[in-house]
Parts: C-alpha cells; sequence; structure tokens
C-alpha cells in the first residue's frame, strides 16, 4: 500500500475458480487490492472441510486452512453446471481482468467458458490456468495432487535420507510453489494486456 492508501491491484477485478491447487494464487492478488471474487460450487469448495478447525469445531467457515487461503476475497456460490450460473459467470468476466482456474483440461471448455469463447466477452482477460501436467500433451489427463507434484518436481528427492522411505515436504509446498509462479506468470499477462488490450 502506497502513503495514500492505493494498493497496487486497486482497480483490478480478479475471478477464482480455483481449489486447494490455485487458492493461494487467488490470495496474493487479493492481497495485492485487487477485487477478488471466489466462485465456489454449491456447498462450498473442497478448502472449507480441511482440519484444524477455529476452537476444534468443524464448519464451512471454520477452517483454518480456507480462512488463510481466501481472507480478502468475496465469494459467489454458482453451479457451472447450469445455464443461468454460466451467464451469470460471463457476466462477472465482462469487468474481470483475470480469471484463475484449475479445473480438469478441456471443463471450462465443454460448458463453453474456455479462453476463446471468454476472450469474445472480453477481449483483455486473462486465463491462468494451474494443473498438475498442462492443457495439452500426452500427460494432461493424469491425476496429480500436491504430493505427486512433489515427487515429479523433484523435491521429495532432496528431502530425507537415501536409506530412509519418501518424505512429503509439510503441507502443501508444491501447490504454493505452483500458486506464486501463476501469479507471477499472470502479472506478466495483464502487464502485456494493458498495453496491448489482448489478453492471453
Amino acid at each position: 500500500m502506497t502513503e495514500t492508501g492505493q494498493t497496487a491491484l486497486q482497480g483490478r477485478r480478479v475471478l477464482e475458480l480455483a481449489g486447494p491447487r490455485g487458492e493461494y494464487c487467488g490470495k496474493l492478488f487479493a492481497d495485492m487490492g485487487a477485487d477478488l471474487i471466489k466462485i465456489e460450487p454449491p456447498g462450498g469448495g473442497a478448502t472449507r472441510d480441511l482440519p484444524p478447525f477455529a476452537g476444534g469445531q468443524a464448519g464451512k467457515d471454520r477452517s483454518l486452512s480456507f480462512i488463510y487461503l481466501n481472507s480478502g476475497k468475496r465469494a459467489v456460490t454458482l453451479d457451472l453446471e447450469r445455464a443461468e450460473d454460466r451467464r451469470l459467470l460471463a457476466g462477472l468476466v465482462v469487468g474481470s481482468d483475470l480469471v484463475i482456474e484449475t479445473f480438469e483440461p478441456g471443463y471450462l471448455d465443454s460448458l463453453g467458458l474456455g479462453y476463446q469463447q471468454l476472450s469474445r466477452i472480453r477481449p483483455s482477460i486473462v486465463l491462468t490456468s494451474i494443473s498438475g501436467f498442462g492443457r495439452n500433451g500426452p500427460y494432461k489427463n493424469f491425476k496429480s495432487n500436491d504430493l505427486v507434484a512433489s515427487a515429479l518436481g523433484g523435491a521429495m528427492y532432496v528431502t530425507g535420507r537415501a536409506e530412509d522411505p519418501p518424505v512429503r515436504l509439510a503441507a502443501t509446498q508444491a501447490d504454493v510453489m505452483a500458486s506464486t509462479y501463476a501469479a507471477s506468470a499472470s502479472m506478466i499477462a495483464l502487464y502485456h494486456a494493458s498495453l496491448s488490450g489482448r489478453g492471453q
């Protein structure tokens, strides 16, 4: 925040359609002052059910992980399987700069909400996809999670002793790193869009 109270991303709107893999990316944008709207499925996102819980009592608004990862965000519940809710999302895209998503490859395209469709709604929109194995290529449909990413990314190779069983990193460090790099790449794409009027 500057001396005048202005934040780095004041005036930017970000839509987050992300599960645990990408919530930290959205948090970084919210922390820098972007208007972050989290789109949650009916029943809430998966992180809401992660312990530990505030006061030791489970509840959708009591997960400490959820509270940390989603502070500074506004939340909207949309069922993207419903045409009406897809239209509501498209309406939000009109006034947004960035969409962060962590769906399986091809899911948003199947709903008519892939990058090509979103860029017709708003040519300057940036779409950031965080996935285990990318959006194309021979492994795109392979399942992944934080543990798989830690192993294939090499972090588990240098953790622990060679003669012992594999040791995972604490918490979800692979997801945090993926989100951090996604935020950096998104900032570069947003800068490009501000100069050219074209997203990517």
